[in-house]
């Protein structure tokens, strides 16, 4: 199809009316990360600034979020205010205690510097004030059903927040341990970004001073012995505000920008702004100029991603004229800074009147679900994007290959293990066999309380009986599948608390079990170990390849072990 500039480009197929997308040339980085995340080499990245039809939970961004993670697979909903944002479908639960000013306007324009790439942010001096933030997906499991995850719901988070002179500090916590202490002094006004840190929600606190709170990004992660196992997968970051106009996208500091994409990585930037410059600015000129400035900070920040601008269609309350006259403005402005655009306004046609009466928009002006999925879905066809094309759908490929049971873990003591909740040390052990037992070291990890343990799990190969050994804070007990047995184990040799370091809190402990606690008779047996730490407590696997379905109650998933003897 024939690219043309100063006209609408169009094409009848059928009874179908297709509007081109112009400049596609200038998007080599969306095809790119088009290609990467078909072969899983890298998750897609897609900023959205705009308005309220941007930042609603009705708005395109979403349903574009739901469309294409339906292709990559589920890795969050991205970059997220701290403010007042309107609810948007998968979003974390934001949960803020004590005195917030948050700040959103509405067509009057706030002080400048401004650092929210979104408009939206939450300042306090309140030292009792705090924020707590839940994914959706988080707290997976219930340890006290001993059941493994293999899915687990943590994200690997960084808080965006706004330095300066005047600027205090504050802590951010996981599971009721402070992970950072965040200082947001600085010699100038700026913006920062703290080191990722993995949670299934988190919280602020412990304020000192002024603060102010931009937003935070999250990825969903998921993680195996301490490797990461998820990826590709989409995210679509929505940085929409209710009353949006380019006049006030284009005051946000070319900084703040940078220091955004650095982080969020897009692989295409789409701009949708001018329904609030029509209705409540009126100024086409001075739209024109807004407009201009945004896409040359827009491309200073991130030079090597190719920018999408789409024209706003009309509204009942648009000017006679005005939707044209943007549009084409638009237009003008995205060939001039070498850009894809794509004309909205003639997709939806004069007033909006069709759309309306098939029920496309909320009110006329806003979209609803419908018309925000009915969007989304000229929009990728006009990116040719394909959703009918199978190799957008990886996990499809690689569903043979995954589903296969990998072959047992074969290891000879002695022997040295760790056991991982998620990229954290969960525990450490190691293993030896002697002539009365077997030979136990371990050290768990976390904040201790009665419901934390380290689990042992031995079978007989080609047996069902599987026994379990716990040693958990009121000391050791044996199970028999499932079933409390008694049992006499000797003083362990040695036994220690400590605290701090890089994993947590620490517990420690030798011990000789002997050979018949476990009912080993044979130079190899079965292996499985468990650690229950953290708060809250999370049960990890060694050896997991997928979740238990009756906490041990047979050995299909177990390690085979060999004594090797010669070198004990």
């Amino acid at each position: 199809m024939k690219k043309m500039i100063g006209v609408i480009a169009s094409v009848t197929v059928g009874c179908v009316y297709a509007v081109a997308m112009e400049g596609l040339e200038h998007l080599q980085s969306w095809r790119d990360g088009v290609a990467k995340a078909d072969a899983r080499e890298k998750t897609l990245s897609v900023v959205c600034i705009g308005d309220s039809n941007t930042e609603a939970g009705a708005g395109y961004a979403p349903a574009l979020r739901e469309m294409l993670q339906g292709c990559y697979g589920e890795r969050g909903v991205g970059y997220h205010t701290f403010g007042e944002r309107i609810v948007v479908p998968g979003a974390p639960e934001i949960k803020r205690t004590g005195n917030w000013q948050c700040g959103r306007v509405g067509p009057e324009i706030p002080p400048t510097p401004w650092f929210a790439p979104d408009l939206l942010w939450a300042t306090t001096e309140d030292a009792e004030a705090t924020v707590e933030v839940k994914f959706p997906l988080g707290e997976w499991g219930n340890s006290q059903d001993r059941l493994a995850r293999i899915y687990d719901g943590q994200h690997r988070v960084r808080i965006h927040y706004q330095t300066g002179a005047d600027k205090g500090s504050f802590g951010v916590f996981v599971g009721g341990v402070k992970v950072l202490r965040v200082d947001c002094a600085s010699e100038s006004a700026g913006y920062g970004i703290t080191e990722t840190f993995l949670a299934d929600g988190f919280r602020i606190g412990d304020v000192r001073g002024n603060v102010t709170l931009l937003g935070f990004d999250g990825v969903r992660e998921s993680w195996r012995q301490g490797e990461p196992l998820l990826s590709g997968g989409v995210l679509v970051h929505a940085l929409g505000r209710s009353w949006g106009q380019a006049a006030h996208f284009c005051k946000i500091e070319v900084e703040t920008f940078k220091k955004l994409f650095e982080a969020l990585k897009p692989d295409i930037i789409m701009v949708v702004l001018g329904t609030n410059d029509m209705h409540n600015e009126g100024l086409p000129e001075r739209y024109r100029q807004n407009m201009a400035t945004l896409i040359g900070k827009l491309q200073a920040a991130a030079p090597q991603t190719g920018i999408l601008v789409v024209s706003c269609p009309e509204a009942p309350q648009t000017r006679d004229g005005f939707a044209t006259a943007y549009r084409d403005i638009a237009r003008e402005v995205a060939a001039e800074n070498r850009c894809a655009f794509w004309s909205l306004t003639d997709v939806v046609g004069e007033r909006s009147r069709h759309w309306t009466r098939e029920g496309f928009f909320a009110d006329g002006l806003h979209y609803n679900r419908l018309g925000g999925s009915l969007w989304a879905r000229l929009l990728l066809r006009a990116l040719e994007f394909d959703l009918n094309d199978l190799r957008h759908y990886p996990v499809l490929a690689g569903a043979a290959r995954e589903d296969a049971r990998p072959p047992r873990t074969e290891a000879t003591l002695p022997m040295e293990f760790t056991i991982w909740r998620q990229n954290q040390k969960a525990a450490t052990f190691s293993l030896a066999s002697e002539d009365i037992g077997l030979a136990l070291s371990f050290t768990t990890y976390g904040s201790y309380h009665t419901g934390e343990s380290f689990e042992l799990y031995v079978s007989k190969p080609e047996s069902d009986v599987v026994r379990q050994l716990v040693f958990g804070s009121k000391g050791a007990t044996l199970h028999e599948n499932g079933k409390e047995m008694p049992v006499s184990l000797p003083e362990p040799t040695s036994e220690e608390h400590g605290s701090g370091g890089p994993w947590g809190d620490s517990r420690a402990m030798t011990i000789t079990i002997p050979w018949e606690v476990f009912g080993i008779d044979g130079d190899e047996f079965l292996l499985e170990a468990a650690a229950v730490t953290g708060t809250p407590p999370s049960f990890d696997r060694l050896f997991a390849t997928q979740p238990d379905r009756g906490a041990f109650r047979d050995n299909t998933q177990f390690a085979l072990i060999k004594r090797n003897k010669a070198t004990d």
